[in-house]
């Protein structure tokens, strides 16, 4: 049975898991200027934050109550990349239902 678009964006497996997606940011360019994204992991996956669209929907202030030592202007940059790699993962599932109807 085919799954609908709805069900797909529910889906956690179509989500990065936050851990990976930490490490990857972390050999990303952006950890160049001194950003430490995966240093405090475990800060975030003992309170119940395991994918990357879990993060997506925090504000500034609710990551760096999660994340105690984790500085504004990094909390900045990663709000901002998940929040950008959110979007783009479910743009790809609407394109490829949109794909599906045609």
């Amino acid at each position: 049975m085919p799954s609908s678009e709805a069900d797909d964006m529910d889906d956690p497996t179509k989500i990065p898991r936050l851990k990976h997606w930490l490490q990857d940011l972390q050999r990303s360019l952006l950890a160049n200027d001194g950003h430490s994204f995966s240093v405090h992991t475990d800060a975030l996956m003992s309170n119940g934050y395991v994918h990357l669209d879990q993060i997506s929907k925090l504000t500034e202030q609710d990551l760096m109550w999660l994340w105690p030592a984790l500085p504004e202007g990094t909390a900045k940059i990663l709000l901002k990349q998940a929040k950008k790699q959110v979007k783009s993962i479910h743009k790809g599932i609407h394109n490829k239902h949109k794909e599906k109807q045609l």
